[in-house]
């Protein structure tokens, strides 16, 4: 179980690589999103940072 989520971490991050072009900050900053069903994603911290949508 653990590689497949693993593979999954690698294959979205692999195709963030691709989506580089819509990033305004490209290369200082990485540009990352996604969908979650979840209302705890909206508690997430990234890098110490909340960020609410």
């Amino acid at each position: 179980m653990l590689d497949d989520i693993t593979e999954l971490i690698h294959s979205s991050l692999k195709l963030s690589d691709f989506q580089q072009d819509l990033n305004p900050d490209y290369p200082s900053k990485r540009f990352v999103y996604g969908y979650a069903h979840d209302k705890e994603i909206y508690s997430l911290e990234v890098e110490g940072q909340n960020r609410t949508v």
